[in-house]
């Protein structure tokens, strides 16, 4: 039975229309004008202390022996081999099986229609072999000892910080890459040691400026943790779907249905040994010692192809101010975005787009004393997150007090076209920062407990925190034939976040002192130039049982 020769012609044009386009069926990119028009990005400080709390923590600890990154080694050249092996498979030559009439193949049987033209699966080279498992091995040893050996300069204090970088686009489907530049400036030498508020030491900002120069001896930022989230675009699915229906056509007579299949299975198969298509939605660079590039991808979509999509990305670097430094770190950011396509970048806010917003503030509030100049000390203010002195502006200048609701009104107003300018400011405030220790209200007025298990003598003072350049060192002060003695101890650890100080000295008991000079006058912990004596009580473990001693 002949088929409809519409039929014959239809697949073919439904076939090479559906792959005639990358970005894929009903393929409509939205274009913005300027940044304000396509959306806004938001910086904020989610998490700041000083490195020491979060370097054991966040250490890879794997386990890997040079025979165990061979067979890694192998087992990934064998999953690509046996990739390749299973591409090459679907393009092949149709053959008639020598039992039936020409006819639509059979896509659920490969054994009896194709025939494989792939090499057998084997092992790489020995050579190669040994090279990469060494350049594994070696990288896994390096990885685990990047967090421990990071490059924070002398005389400086590490700190890590966790930004949440948000993207907001106004419309869907718009085709733009965004890069967000961190400048990391020295605050005022103001901090909040002396009662103010670390707000009012906040960058000022505008809807459009520039960035001034870092000071000598400012921040240094280092993106050591994780800086990079990609996306894979399996094309083998939706290449699939074209081999089969190109494949269908095998059956057909004519010259025309047989060049369409022959094409379609051209490009499929070409297209299948890429494997994936890499997109990176996530990129963190170092610019400068104490600039960082942001650079958000555009997601892989099927209606625009790349489209820019709401959603919150997290970076986490290491922050390293000088030790005299002030406790407050300015942070100013300006965003890009660009076209993932053409590279072309979108223009920026402009004084003409500025004046009009602020005229049509002023219409649709009926404040006549509304300016430009006014505008911008108010946005300055908002930016520093100061509503009193918001307040006081306003009314100041147009008589704010006969109606108060106009100045958290205007505040809102204020923070909108923020949300949409190039620019942004935030700052961070160290903690601990500019002093040598943190001790809490319990720490002087404690009593130490010195455990001896016979093979040493522990003792663990809490309440304290001390900066990472402070060395500790502990005594304890024992009588010895009516003479006071110093032991010092032979390891101090200390635990930043419980905020706990773990001495440990030799064993009295090994020291075969007798019990009256065992007779403990007390601990003392020196830092710095400081020195805190404390009264003990000694306990005694022997076979599971506690002698304890106080004094």
């Amino acid at each position: 039975m002949n088929r409809p020769s519409s039929l014959l012609t239809a697949i073919p044009v439904l076939l090479l229309c559906a792959c005639s386009s990358s970005r894929g069926v009903g393929s409509r990119p939205v274009h913005a004008s300027s940044v304000r028009d396509a959306g806004s990005v938001h910086v904020a400080v989610l998490a700041v202390a000083p490195w020491s709390h979060y370097e054991q923590a966040l250490l890879p600890k794997y386990d890997l022996t040079a025979e165990q990154a061979r067979h890694e080694v192998v087992r990934s050249a064998l999953t690509e081999f046996e990739s390749g092996s299973n591409r090459a498979g679907l393009a092949l030559s149709a053959e008639e099986d020598g039992k039936s009439a020409p006819s639509t193949p059979n896509l659920t049987d490969n054994s009896s229609t194709f025939r494989s033209i792939s090499a057998p699966v084997d092992r790489p080279d020995a050579m190669l072999e040994y090279w990469n498992a060494t350049a594994l091995f070696q990288e896994v040893q390096l990885l685990q000892r990047t967090l421990l050996d990071a490059a924070v300069p002398s005389g400086h204090r590490a700190y890590l910080v966790r930004l949440q970088v948000s993207l907001m686009p106004k419309r869907r489907h718009q085709p733009y890459d965004v890069y967000t530049t961190l400048s990391f400036f020295p605050g005022s030498e103001s901090s909040t040691d002396d009662g103010g508020s670390a707000a009012a030491t906040a960058p000022a900002t505008s809807l459009r400026g520039d960035m001034d120069a870092i000071a000598a001896g400012g921040p240094r930022v280092l993106p050591l943790l994780v800086s990079d989230n990609l996306e894979a675009s399996d094309v083998n699915r939706s290449q699939e779907d074209v081999r089969r229906l190109a494949l269908s056509l095998v059956g057909f007579p004519g010259d025309f249905a047989a060049k369409a299949a022959a094409d379609l299975l051209s490009k499929s198969f070409s297209a299948s040994v890429a494997g994936r298509d890499l997109n990176s939605l996530l990129t963190v660079a170092r610019v400068s010692e104490n600039t960082l590039r942001i650079r958000i991808g555009a997601m892989r979509e099927p209606t625009a192809g790349y489209a820019m999509v709401p959603r919150n990305h997290y970076v986490t670097l290491i922050l390293s101010v000088p030790e005299s430094a002030p406790p407050i770190v300015q942070v100013l950011s300006r965003t890009e975005l660009v076209d993932a396509e053409t590279g072309v970048e979108l223009p920026g806010t402009s004084d003409a787009e500025i004046d009009a917003a602020v005229a049509d503030l002023r219409r649709s509030y009926g404040v006549k004393g509304l300016d430009r100049a006014l505008f911008d000390e108010l946005l300055v203010l908002a930016q520093r997150n100061d509503p009193v002195a918001f307040e006081e502006r306003l009314a100041a200048r147009i008589g704010l007090r006969a109606h108060a609701s106009l100045g958290q009104t205007l505040w809102l107003e204020a923070v909108n076209l923020m949300s949409g300018s190039r620019w942004a400011g935030t700052w961070i405030e160290l903690p601990g920062q500019g002093k040598w220790e943190i001790l809490g209200e319990t720490f002087h007025s404690q009593t130490a407990v010195a455990v001896d298990d016979g093979t040493s003598t522990v003792v663990e003072l809490s309440g304290a925190s001390f900066a990472d350049e402070v060395q500790v060192g502990g005594e304890l002060i024992l009588l010895v034939d009516g003479d006071e003695i110093s032991l010092p101890a032979r390891s101090v650890e200390r635990d930043p976040v419980a905020r706990r100080v773990r001495l440990e000295f030799p064993s009295l008991a090994v020291l075969q002192l007798d019990d009256e000079a065992r007779q403990l006058l007390g601990v003392a912990l020196t830092w710095a130039d400081e020195r805190q004596e404390f009264d003990a009580l000694f306990v005694a473990v022997e076979g599971g049982a506690a002698a304890t001693e106080g004094m």
